[in-house]
Formats: C-alpha cells, structure tokens, sequence
C-alpha cells in the first residue's frame, strides 16, 4: 500500500513539473520542429546525388555518380545504335537514359511531339518528369 502511494506522489510531482513549465516545452518543441525543417531545406541539396552524364563516343555515355564529396562512381552506358545518330535523353529525375526521343515518349507513355515540346522549352514537364537533351551521339573517337 505504502508503494502505491509513492507511486501516486511521484506521478502527481510530474504531472505539475509539466503544467508548471508547459511554456517551455512548448517553446522547446517549436524550435526543434523549426530546426529539423531548416536544416531538411538546407541540406536537401547535399541529400539528392549528383548525377552527371556526357557523351563519349557514339552510343556510348559516361555516368557520374556523386554520392557524397569523397565518393564517385562511373558507369559507362552504351545505348543501342539505330540508323542515323539521335539525341540522347535522360530523365532528371530518376537519371535514366534513353537512346532517342521517341524511345522516352515511348518508356514514360507519352507522345513524341509532347517530348519534343518539353525539351525545347514549350512544356515545362511531361506529367511531373523533366528531361534534359544531352545532344546527338558524338562520333566514334579515332
């Protein structure tokens, strides 16, 4: 019984630390949410990689990776060769290539002339995704 009543009391001497200092609690919770938001905002830049992709030789492009400023990774894409040489395109978002623009139109399931108009400025995205032009396929190095 005497436990019980120890146990009371300690939970009746929190309960009015609580009430008496709410304002500060209050004050504390506000200024960490405030925080964790203006450091997210800040450092989101840091927290999507760097991904950059240029052309090498025809059908062929190098991808760098850049997860962190110690660390980067290259991967080499070759893209399948299809008659004359097209533009390579990638998708900003997720970083995927695609050999022309009507191969893109086809993959994100619209038309080619709605991709033609996003990359030459008429449209500012296609249903969220931004592509970038990467220019023709260079000729092969000698």
């Amino acid at each position: 019984m005497f436990k019980r009543v120890q146990q009371f009391n300690r939970v009746q001497k929190v309960k009015q630390h609580v009430r008496n200092n709410k304002t500060t609690y209050i004050v504390g919770a506000s200024c960490l949410a405030v925080g964790a938001a203006c450091s997210f905002v800040y450092f989101r830049s840091s927290l999507v990689p760097e991904v950059i992709i240029a052309p090498v030789q025809k059908n062929i492009a190098l991808a760098q990776y850049k997860p962190s400023n110690h660390l980067t990774q290259q991967v080499t894409i070759e893209l399948p060769a299809r008659g004359h040489r097209r533009n390579v395109i990638v998708n900003d978002n997720t970083g995927e290539i695609f050999a022309s623009q009507n191969e893109a139109a086809r993959k994100l399931g619209v038309s080619p002339a709605c991709v033609s108009q996003h990359l030459n400025g008429s449209r500012d995205n296609l249903n969220g995704v931004v592509l970038k032009n990467l220019g023709e396929n260079v000729k092969i190095a000698a």
